[in-house]
């Protein structure tokens, strides 16, 4: 497993306070969508690439950064 992201890390990337933070990372886990590794101090947090939701989610985010970098397509 690779080192992933700790809690405060994502808090940061996406905007989210604690308790939101840590109450969507629980359904990510609940779902099976991400795996958590936890340490002394500290949980860390990655994709679960054995999901049967990860290659839908890389489909999801290629077509949204494909979309991001043409400007001719629009978005909506």
């Amino acid at each position: 497993m690779r080192a992933g992201l700790y809690q405060r890390e994502i808090m940061f990337e996406t905007g989210l306070t604690l308790h939101p933070a840590q109450r969507e990372l629980k359904n990510l886990y609940d779902l099976g969508i991400i795996q958590k590794r936890e340490t002394l101090n500290k949980v860390y947090y990655e994709i679960d690439p054995h999901s049967p939701f990860y290659k839908p989610l890389c489909e999801i985010c290629e077509s949204a950064q494909k979309t991001k970098l043409d400007p001719r397509k629009k978005s909506f």
